[in-house]
């Protein structure tokens, strides 16, 4: 069955393939993304010493994959409980899309002590891509957090005898239903995970009835609430503050990763709270930054006064 899906996909980028130099050319996501996605291009990586029997270093590498901005700060804990236990070890960090990129780097990379060795785009799910990035990163374990499973990827990884691990995992009873129409090939595909950390006991549930081994999927919360809660100094709050002209004694609510058709609904309840409670200011923080202006728009459509961040710190002038 994982024969057929090869032969699919491979048709399906065959078929693709004269339109992907338009996409470049129109989008700077697949401009940014393609060819590291399709294994060319990557950041240099230190090959692996072996002996004439072809074992290599002591040292282990791992390979860390998130998807995108959500995922890839959710597996900060992770990151670094794998960089204190194993201090020599090699982590290549991994991600999907162009801002779960930049924001790997930010986190993981551009830091006075960097936590990974290189961050690099995760490869489409062909064989060509999925062999040229596994070679350079040449892992001894994969650790996938939450999603992004790929039948190519991961039928690879079994062939390399890599085990991978999939964290913080969960599964809806949405995507279950969608799994289990096509169980004979559910049960295989998830067969390739050596081992399942799901986020509850409802998730856990879900996988087994999919037919995975009991004893592969086990409950070890999520790792999002793993991460320590950085307490801010009242004079930092007050400089923001004053930094997006925010006046003092003012209700703040906050929405962070928000998607499509989320703020329709938050632009309604600030404008029948804003005539009770005057003074509240409503921040956005989309998931995709690259819709602040659309928001804007669409924001004055529903009659609410809105500014981007750019606009505030270039302007004097209030905006609440």
């Amino acid at each position: 069955m994982i024969y057929i899906y090869k032969i699919l996909t491979l048709a399906a980028f065959i078929i693709a393939l004269p339109v992907l130099p338009l996409l470049c050319l129109v989008s700077t996501k697949r401009r940014a993304t393609l060819l590291p996605r399709l294994g060319y291009g990557h950041p240099d990586i230190p090959v692996r010493k072996r002996d004439s029997e072809g074992n290599g270093s002591k040292s282990p590498r791992f390979w860390i994959h998130a998807l995108s901005v959500g995922e890839v700060r959710s597996s900060v804990p992770l990151v670094r409980a794998v960089k204190e236990r194993f201090p020599d070890g090699l982590i290549i960090f991994t991600a999907s899309t162009k801002t779960g990129m930049e924001t790997a780097r930010e986190l993981f990379q551009d830091t006075a002590a960097p936590l990974v060795e290189q961050t690099l785009y995760f490869p489409l799910d062909l064989g060509v891509s999925i062999r040229r990035t596994a070679r350079l990163i040449d892992p001894d374990l994969v650790v996938l957090v939450e999603t992004d499973l790929w039948p190519n990827f991961l039928h690879h990884m079994k062939h390399r005898r890599v085990p991978v691990i999939l964290a913080n995992a969960r599964l809806s009873n949405r995507s279950l239903d969608g799994y289990l129409k096509v169980k004979p090939f559910s049960r295989l595909f998830f067969s390739f995970l050596t081992r399942i950390l799901a986020q509850t006991r409802e998730d856990r549930a879900r996988y087994l009835e999919l037919g995975i081994a009991p004893e592969t999927v086990a409950v070890t919360g999520n790792i999002k609430f793993d991460q320590p809660f950085e307490s801010m100094a009242a004079a930092s709050v007050d400089q923001i503050k004053k930094q997006l002209n925010i006046p003092t004694g003012s209700t703040v609510v906050l929405a962070g990763s928000t998607h499509p058709g989320e703020e329709s609904i938050l632009a309604d309840w600030y404008n029948k709270e804003a005539s009770q409670h005057p003074g509240l200011c409503l921040i956005i923080a989309p998931r995709n930054p690259d819709r602040c202006t659309e928001l804007k728009r669409e924001f004055r459509s529903q009659q609410v006064l809105s500014a981007l961040l750019s606009e505030i710190e270039s302007s004097s002038a209030g905006y609440f």
